[in-house]
């Protein structure tokens, strides 16, 4: 989207926000509200459609992912019986 991106780091503590549920759970940050072109995207009919879209389909390509199985050669396993 022609965003800045911070890249994904994971941490070494856990958030309890994810973990103190019993389902699987997503924590998306979609910019900072102190910071003012941040907070003009956020509010933007724009960016909160771009931001949805771009969630939505991280989602569903997330559930395919794990819905299909690869190997670690990249074969796709999922038609073989185990």
């Amino acid at each position: 989207m022609g965003r800045f991106d911070l890249g994904v780091h994971q941490r070494q503590k856990g958030i309890w926000v994810l973990q103190a549920t019993q389902m699987p759970a997503v924590l998306v940050e979609t910019g900072f509200v102190e910071n003012y072109d941040d907070e003009r995207y956020l509010n933007s009919e724009k960016g909160q459609l771009q931001i949805a879209e771009s969630i939505a389909r991280a989602l569903v390509k997330y559930k395919s992912q794990v819905e299909t199985p690869v190997s670690n050669l990249g074969i796709n396993t999922s038609g073989f019986k185990k």
